[in-house]
């Protein structure tokens, strides 16, 4: 019995040693399948993944590469655009400033012809009024010349006859001297020859004075009328620049009465005020031309 024991023991053990073997054996042969299929199935899973991956970036690619055409193509029509509108700007800007430039040089040139019409006619004023004082300088130093010459004159015959006198007065006394006994005789011809020659005198002196009034009168008139007529042309050329300019006549004939006008308003007291009057209304004239 106890071999029998002993055996089936051994058995026993035997046995379930095989069945603990043929149950390892399968756990791992298990083991092995399901490893070897969890690894199948998770290549088959990275597989999917990495293809789905592929065909996202590709997808995200293509999306990218779609949007950045569709930016370039945005961003340069938008240049083109831009570049458009900058060039019809500039365009606008330079006929603008072309137009604003031709303007500007018409308004320069109006005002260069106004300043040089105002300034041919204020030359010819200043000249005009110089030629004026030119002239009466000349007549006054005329005048003051005859002058002169006619107070020399006189001046020199004023000595001449206190020469003569004194020369008569010496020779008498000499005379009275040397001839004392002949002095009744003497006394006779001498009041004969000094009325002669107080008649004489008197006739030469009388003749100067005549003379020279005649002169002075003469220069005088001269120049009155000399001043006379360059004031009455002065007058009458002034008085038609005036009437012209203001646009009041046409014609020289069309002038005479409205010159006499201001001739007559000038002349009753207004001369010393024609120079600042004429002035005024030139520059008055100039500024509505």
């Amino acid at each position: 019995q106890l071999m029998q024991y002993k055996s089936a023991t051994k058995i026993q053990s035997r046995w379930r040693g095989f069945l603990a073997e043929e149950q390892l054996m399968q756990y791992k042969s298990a083991t092995k399948i399901q490893s070897r299929w969890r690894g199948f199935l998770v290549e088959e899973q990275y597989i999917l993944f990495m293809a789905g991956r592929k065909i996202q970036t590709w997808w995200r690619c293509h999306s990218l590469r779609k949007n950045y055409l569709r930016n370039i193509s945005a961003t340069k029509i938008q240049s083109k655009w831009r570049g458009f509108v900058a060039q019809e700007q500039y365009l606008l800007i330079k006929s603008v400033m072309k137009i604003q430039a031709r303007w500007r040089g018409f308004v320069a040139h109006e005002q260069y012809l106004l300043y040089k019409s105002s300034t041919k006619i204020q030359a010819k004023w200043r000249g005009f009024v110089a030629q004026e004082q030119c002239l009466l300088y000349k007549s006054a130093r005329k005048i003051q010349a005859c002058w002169r010459s006619y107070t020399a004159q006189v001046h020199m015959l004023i000595s001449i006859v206190h020469v003569i006198v004194i020369q008569s007065l010496w020779r008498r006394r000499t005379a009275v001297k040397l001839y004392k006994p002949l002095l009744h005789r003497i006394k006779l011809a001498k009041e004969r020859k000094q009325i002669n020659a107080a008649v004489i005198v008197q006739s030469r002196w009388r003749g100067f004075v005549q003379y020279s009034t005649y002169l002075i009168r003469r220069y005088e008139n001269k120049a009155a009328t000399t001043i006379q007529a360059y004031w009455r042309g002065y007058l009458q050329s002034t008085s038609y620049s005036v009437l012209y300019l203001l646009g009041g006549c046409e014609s020289p004939s069309s002038c005479k009465g409205s010159s006499r006008t201001i001739l007559v308003f000038l002349s009753e007291g207004m001369c010393h005020h024609h120079s600042s009057f004429m002035q005024t209304l030139l520059g008055q004239t100039g500024v509505s031309q």
